[in-house]
């Protein structure tokens, strides 16, 4: 079979990012010829389709047509659906740099086409459903100045207000709808929140997002130390004030972050000594901070979809505490493979945080254990494949 990715970004630093290029990788050990489409950029990874790839975009008013139609997309995407004739077109993101101008040329040529949603950009022009510190749903119905009003997407108004003429574009045309035969969510929330906002029932499916094997096992090995780790984009709706704020109440315990992101100064004016900041880490430095920490802490305020910070750390037997919002409940079982609390209660999460560092050795190994068999029961990559090729041959791919 050949397939064909299409991604804004071809690097490896976004969640969505990471999971396309695994996916990939994935399918072509199993035979299959696997093509990309996507923006040139000197962080790309190395493709031999990068002749038919674009000049990246900007959310600015000079660039307002290509954001909400771009011309050089449609050209390319012409020219390498005739070079590559791909029996599926698989998308991911596209908005902001390629636009929904590649849609129309797919469905000329009745190649089939799915989509999965890494967040709610189908729905929201901000794509987090979240702005002024807390979830928000104000767009829901069409009313997409919204954004602008509460500069959701940028601090440019007139980024805000192309976000939202793109928008009421997008739905006005229903070029998504129009032309997508599948949207595969990630989470069950997902699927359901899409729908509530309007999206067509009989084109939604839900497939679970896969977790990386770890290579080895973990019983026996992994030794928790007296601290908790937190890993992500330091931005607001991530928490991580919450978490600097619940950790200053748990003496003895330590908190380290791994990541970097606006908040990074003002969170660490605000942290004390027991908080560390390590900055950047690789994917072997969070193999060993992993290792050595007693759970991984998700202090989130947005509707988390399904995080690979997640998986990954139960994939390795590391319990999660983590807001009960969004996704995650669907990832975590309460008292089983971690804890969840109340979306910014510093005080539920520091209690959650000095109960399961005061969990006896062996309850401690229990919910260790509880978290690796939750990944290889249900985010395994064997089945998440299975399930992948399963909706190409259902919308008539191969």
């Amino acid at each position: 079979m050949k397939i064909l990715h299409v991604n804004k970004f071809f690097d490896a630093h976004g969640g969505a990012e990471v999971y396309m290029h695994r996916l990939m990788s994935r399918q072509r050990d199993a035979g299959h010829e696997v093509h990309a489409f996507s923006t040139r950029s000197v962080g790309n990874m190395a493709s031999e389709d990068s002749r038919f790839f674009i000049s990246r975009s900007k959310l600015e008013m000079g660039d307002a047509l290509n954001f909400i139609w771009n011309r050089e997309a449609r050209s390319s995407m012409q020219r390498a659906l005739k070079e590559i004739q791909p029996d599926i077109v698989h998308i991911h993101n596209i908005y902001h740099h390629i636009s929904t101008s590649i849609l129309s040329p797919i469905r000329a040529l009745k190649i089939p086409c799915v989509q999965t949603l890494h967040d709610y950009k189908l729905a929201c022009p901000n794509y987090k459903m979240y702005t002024e510190g807390l979830p928000c749903e104000r767009c829901k119905g069409g009313n997409y100045f919204e954004a602008v009003k509460h500069n959701c997407l940028t601090s440019s108004f007139a980024g805000n207000v192309l976000a939202a003429i793109e928008m009421g574009f997008t739905k006005s045309t229903q070029a998504y709808e129009k032309n997508i035969d599948t949207f595969i969510c990630p989470s069950q929330f997902m699927a359901n929140k899409m729908i509530e906002w309007g999206e067509p029932a009989n084109k939604i499916r839900v497939i679970l997002n896969p977790a990386e094997e770890m290579g080895i096992d973990m019983l026996g090995m992994h030794v928790p130390k007296k601290y908790v780790l937190a890993i992500g984009r330091l931005s607001p709706e991530k928490g991580f004030d919450i978490a600097i704020r619940a950790i200053q109440a748990t003496p003895g315990i330590f908190l380290r972050i791994a990541g970097s992101g606006p908040m990074e100064e003002s969170l660490k004016k605000i942290s004390a000594r027991n908080v560390e900041f390590i900055g950047y880490a690789d994917k072997a430095k969070l193999y060993t901070e992993r290792s050595q920490a007693v759970a991984l802490v998700v202090p989130t305020l947005m509707y988390e979809n399904s995080p690979l910070v997640v998986l990954e750390a139960l994939s390795q037997g590391l319990p999660v505490i983590a807001s009960r919002i969004g996704g995650l409940p669907e990832l975590i079982e309460h008292n089983v493979s971690g804890y969840l609390v109340k979306p910014g209660d510093a005080g539920e999460l520091a209690a959650a945080i000095s109960r399961i560092s005061t969990l006896s050795e062996s309850d401690w190994k229990k919910m260790s254990d509880a978290a690796r068999l939750s990944v290889e029961k249900n985010h395994s990559w064997h089945n998440h494949l299975k399930q992948i090729f399963q909706i190409y041959a259902d919308v008539g791919a191969g």
